[in-house]
């Protein structure tokens, strides 16, 4: 049977391992987030730069 240590460390460890999965998958969003509003503003640059080019 586990003693109230062990449990108390068990508990730690998990909860370690649950903030850790939550900031990589945190990461992984704000990271993909960031690449769709380069893509935009990308778009908006050029479609500027299109513009005028034409004047």
């Amino acid at each position: 049977m586990m003693e109230g240590n062990d449990v108390f460390l068990l508990f730690s460890y998990v909860a370690s391992a649950v903030v850790l999965v939550a900031l990589f998958v945190t990461s992984l969003w704000t990271k993909k987030k960031d690449e769709a509003t380069l893509r935009k503003l990308e778009a908006q640059i050029r479609d500027l730069t299109d513009k005028q080019g034409k004047k």
